[in-house]
């Protein structure tokens, strides 16, 4: 999860020669979140490959797909980027705005808490 926090916001730790920020993940190059795509409702497939009508990277105006920012075999990426260890999707965690602000894993038990209310507390949840 914590890679996919990556490649979605980037890493604040990599710097440029200049000081400036080296890597801003998708969001930070492409100025949105990843469109959905079929079976994958975050998008994370969008991670390794870029998606259709997204602009290739501009190294002028510094923007557009700069990937893959996720390194996976092609024939693998449903279920390595858009499912967390125990084969269920995970799903974005939103502020009030409706703006995602993490990414969490319905953990072993495979539900979210809450709902259902027999839901237990086993979320893994990753915060950007």
């Amino acid at each position: 999860m914590e890679e996919i926090k990556v490649a979605l916001k980037g890493d604040p730790r990599l710097i440029s020669p200049d000081g400036e920020p080296y890597s801003g993940g998708y969001v930070g190059d492409v100025h949105s979140f990843p469109p959905g795509a079929p079976g994958d409702t975050l998008g994370l497939k969008w991670l390794a490959e870029r998606p259709p009508g997204v602009a290739a990277w501009d190294p002028y105006m510094h923007t557009g797909w700069n990937g893959p920012y996720l390194r996976v075999p092609t024939d693998s990426l449903s279920k390595d980027i858009d499912e967390d260890a125990w084969e269920n999707p995970f799903r974005y965690i939103k502020n009030s705005n409706g703006d995602p602000i993490g990414l969490e894993s319905a953990g072993p038990d495979g539900l979210f808490d809450p709902p259902p209310a027999e839901a237990t507390a086993d979320n893994i949840k990753v915060i950007w």
